[in-house]
């Protein structure tokens, strides 16, 4: 079962890229991507088991909405994603400034904390 276990992660990770195209920049996607499962293999402890592991992903809750609450980090920290960008090209080409890109790495490592049952601040808490 080990590869039924590897494979849940991967197709986890992989609902979640998805969700970040067309909202995060590819280099974001990447970086969050990379975060996204660093956390999960930390929750997941080497767990083999696929039931663990989808108790594990199941804390982290639906891809989309880490997504959502990586955009907001991001926003949050003056960070332009590939929303911003759409609309800053939009704006520019009114005569507005492009937002700034160097607040990405001070924003810190965002909502990809590891689950917990206990709501805290920028932390990824448990579904339902």
């Amino acid at each position: 079962m080990i590869e039924r276990a590897d494979q849940l992660v991967l197709n986890y990770v992989s609902k979640a890229a998805d969700a970040a195209h067309g909202v995060l920049r590819a280099d974001q996607r990447l970086d969050f991507a990379r975060r996204l499962r660093a956390r999960i293999e930390t929750e997941r402890g080497g767990s083999q088991d696929a039931r663990q592991v989808a108790r594990v992903l199941a804390r982290f809750g639906d891809p989309v909405n880490l997504v959502e609450r990586e955009a907001r980090r991001l926003a949050e920290a003056g960070v332009p994603t590939a929303r911003d960008t759409a609309l800053s090209r939009t704006s520019a080409a009114h005569g507005a400034a492009p937002a700034a890109t160097s607040a990405a790495r001070e924003a810190g490592p965002g909502p990809l904390a590891a689950p917990t049952s206990a709501p805290r601040a920028g932390r990824v808490r448990p579904a339902g």
